[in-house]
Order: C-alpha cells, then structure tokens, then sequence
C-alpha cells in the first residue's frame, strides 16, 4: 500500500469541524455499524491504490452532489506530489 495514500487518508480522518460529519472518523448511530469509519477508510485507500495501479493520473471527488450543482476537487495529484 502507498504510504502517501495510506498518510493522506490518515490525515483526512484526523479532521474535526464543528457541526460537520467526517465519514473516516465519526459514526452515525441510526445507520452505521461500529466499524463504519474503518471501512469506509480502508475502501478510499484501496479505491487510491487501484489507481495508481493503473496509472490514473488524476482522481476527481465530488461532494454535495444535487440538482441545483456540487463541489468537485482533484485529489490525486496532491497525493502523488
């Protein structure tokens, strides 16, 4: 496993903002199990490896996703920098 994959997602689930629901470190109690977190951490890292395995060179993740439009980041060539 890359270890600035691995460091990377790491960091993600080290973030706590007010009012904000961090999918690889908090759990919801209504629709989590209580390894949520763990899981959805190691399939982001297997999800980023497969791509470098394949030599993708760009990862785009988008969030808020709706009808009236959405946020979009480029992640991966953060990681690979």
């Amino acid at each position: 496993m890359n270890r600035k994959i691995s460091s990377c997602v790491d960091s993600l689930a080290q973030v706590s903002l007010p009012s904000v629901f961090n999918p690889y470190a908090d759990l919801c109690p209504v629709f989590d199990r209580n390894d949520a977190n763990v899981i959805r951490m190691r399939n982001l890292k297997q999800a980023l490896n497969r791509a470098v395995d394949v030599g993708a060179t760009s990862v785009w993740v988008a969030q808020d996703l709706g009808y009236r439009g959405g946020v979009v980041s480029l992640l991966f060539e953060q990681i690979q920098r």
